[in-house]
């Protein structure tokens, strides 16, 4: 194990030299199936009940959001009324579904499902697009609403008996969005104007609706990109000289520095931050883990998805040309686990639940590319 002894510098060098560890022998990856006359399909999420959802293609060639039940079963979830195509992006576990329905190229429609019956989760009066981020264990749903151009977003939350929430800006800003929620209906995004990071804020809505900014260094411009349930909130802040910064926000009011030029893009239910450097046009996936503040390169070219409870980390890492290999790191976990594939080349993990069942899709022979279910 790296036992953080390494500068960012010769991480970075390890990230960009180290082979990937052979697939294991000891995992399986389970096709999860595809809809009747369809040829490709994809899993996005996986709760702790072993319900994974996604897409999958009709035989029609239109993508439909599915869910596979713990023993693979498939189920098409539909769309709403007058559209054509939806994805459902996530799912808690209480077994609520955040996703969308769309048709081509109109806006999107943020929906969610409970018992596979689909509810339209509307944008406020004057908008005509809502779009999803995520969903809590109360059922409330996060995101944005926005008008036809786009010119007006504002964050908002779908709770569960149906009430829409108009979250509050910052005093002076024109546009917010939210990003996560947890447990306790702590919301975080960012409040700003249109244009870089740099025009944004961070922020921390409270159940009651008030918004607060987080602050680093005598900065608050940025944004949290996620929040667990102790409250940990991980962000990127852009400092006083233009710089990025990954950061912690711990509940006391402590602030961790994780390093500049990285950035944060969320937390897991452990307390495990995720995040990436960008180096040279190239992507470095990294996690710090729980207490520390130096980063942990893992992945080449590719954001690390996911994080469970107990510290297994999934994603993808790029191999050799155009190859993809999903990836599973342990908590104290070396150079990591390449996942099989259906007997193609290329995959990727995009969620992993607290028992250890991983799911994404990998290429079978031909090139197509199924949802897959991995036993870690």
């Amino acid at each position: 194990m790296m036992r953080r002894l390494l500068s960012v510098t010769a991480a970075v060098v390890l990230a960009l030299t180290a082979v990937p560890a052979p697939a294991s022998a000891a995992v399986r990856a389970v096709d999860l199936g595809l809809l009747p006359g369809g040829d490709r399909s994809s899993a996005a999420a996986v709760d702790n009940a072993g319900t994974a959802v996604g897409y999958a293609n009709t035989g029609t060639g239109l993508t439909h959001a599915v869910s596979w039940s713990r023993d693979n079963r498939i189920t098409d979830l539909g769309t709403l009324p007058g559209d054509e195509e939806s994805s459902a992006d996530g799912i808690s576990d209480s077994g609520v579904v955040y996703g969308h329905s769309y048709t081509g190229n109109g806006p999107l429609h943020a929906v969610r499902w409970v018992d596979h019956v689909i509810e339209a989760l509307p944008p406020l009066p004057g908008h005509v697009e809502s779009r999803a981020a995520a969903v809590n264990e109360a059922g409330t749903v996060v995101g944005v609403s926005a008008n036809a151009d786009r010119t007006e977003e504002h964050a908002v939350a779908w709770e569960r008996s149906g009430r829409l929430v108009r979250l509050a800006e910052l005093p002076g800003d024109p546009t917010s969005e939210a990003i996560d929620i947890n447990r306790a209906g702590r919301i975080v995004g960012y409040s700003g104007g249109h244009g870089s990071v740099a025009d944004l804020h961070p922020v921390v809505w409270a159940p009651d609706g008030s918004v607060t900014p987080l602050t680093f260094d005598g900065s608050n411009r940025g944004f949290a990109a996620g929040i667990d349930d102790a409250g940990v909130i991980a962000a990127t802040v852009v400092d006083r000289d233009g710089r990025r910064h990954a950061t912690r926000f711990r509940p006391g009011g402590q602030v961790d520095d994780l390093g500049a030029d990285l950035r944060a893009t969320g937390v897991g239910d452990d307390g495990t931050v995720l995040g990436y450097r960008s180096d040279r046009g190239r992507m470095h996936g990294c996690r710090w883990l729980p207490g520390t503040t130096a980063p942990e390169f893992l992945s080449l070219d590719f954001q690390i998805a996911a994080v469970s409870r107990r510290g297994v980390t999934v994603g993808a890492t790029r191999g050799g040309g155009r190859v993809v290999h999903a990836m599973a790191w342990g908590r104290d976990g070396e150079d990591g686990t390449r996942l099989p594939t259906l007997g193609g080349v290329s995959g990727g993990a995009h969620d992993v639940n607290d028992h250890g069942v991983a799911v994404g899709s990998t290429e079978v022979p031909g090139g197509a590319r199924h949802a897959v279910r991995w036993h870690l």
